[in-house]
Protein backbone atom coordinates (compact mmCIF):
# COMPACT_ATOMS: atom_id res chain seq x y z
CA UNK A 1 0.00 0.00 0.00
CA UNK A 2 2.76 2.37 0.90
CA UNK A 3 4.11 2.37 -2.63
CA UNK A 4 0.77 3.64 -3.94
CA UNK A 5 0.67 6.43 -1.37
CA UNK A 6 4.33 7.30 -1.97
CA UNK A 7 3.74 7.36 -5.72
CA UNK A 8 0.64 9.56 -5.28
CA UNK A 9 2.66 12.00 -3.16
CA UNK A 10 5.49 12.06 -5.68
CA UNK A 11 3.16 12.79 -8.57
CA UNK A 12 1.40 15.48 -6.54
CA UNK A 13 4.71 17.18 -5.75
CA UNK A 14 5.73 16.94 -9.40
CA UNK A 15 2.46 18.58 -10.46
CA UNK A 16 3.26 21.53 -8.20
CA UNK A 17 6.81 21.93 -9.52
CA UNK A 18 6.39 21.77 -13.30
CA UNK A 19 5.40 24.81 -15.30
CA UNK A 20 3.79 23.18 -18.31
CA UNK A 21 0.03 22.79 -18.02
CA UNK A 22 -0.05 19.44 -19.80
CA UNK A 23 2.49 17.99 -17.35
CA UNK A 24 0.64 19.46 -14.37
CA UNK A 25 -2.54 17.77 -15.56
CA UNK A 26 -0.77 14.47 -16.21
CA UNK A 27 0.89 14.36 -12.79
CA UNK A 28 -2.35 15.36 -11.05
CA UNK A 29 -4.19 12.57 -12.88
CA UNK A 30 -1.53 10.01 -11.97
CA UNK A 31 -1.59 11.17 -8.33
CA UNK A 32 -5.35 10.74 -8.10
CA UNK A 33 -5.16 7.37 -9.81
CA UNK A 34 -2.48 6.11 -7.41
CA UNK A 35 -4.45 7.26 -4.39
CA UNK A 36 -7.58 5.56 -5.73
CA UNK A 37 -5.64 2.33 -6.26
CA UNK A 38 -4.49 2.44 -2.63
CA UNK A 39 -8.05 3.01 -1.41
CA UNK A 40 -9.37 0.15 -3.52
CA UNK A 41 -6.63 -2.24 -2.40
CA UNK A 42 -7.26 -1.30 1.23
CA UNK A 43 -10.94 -2.17 0.84
CA UNK A 44 -10.07 -5.59 -0.61
CA UNK A 45 -7.55 -6.34 2.12
CA UNK A 46 -10.12 -5.44 4.77
CA UNK A 47 -12.76 -7.60 3.08
CA UNK A 48 -10.35 -10.53 3.15
CA UNK A 49 -9.85 -10.12 6.90
CA UNK A 50 -6.68 -8.06 6.86
CA UNK A 51 -6.24 -4.80 8.64
CA UNK A 52 -5.37 -1.76 6.60
CA UNK A 53 -6.15 1.86 7.18
CA UNK A 54 -6.40 4.63 4.66
CA UNK A 55 -3.82 7.34 5.03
Amino acid sequence: MEINYDRAEGYHKASEIVDEDNLKALFAKLSNQSFNFAEELTEYVNLMGGRMQLR
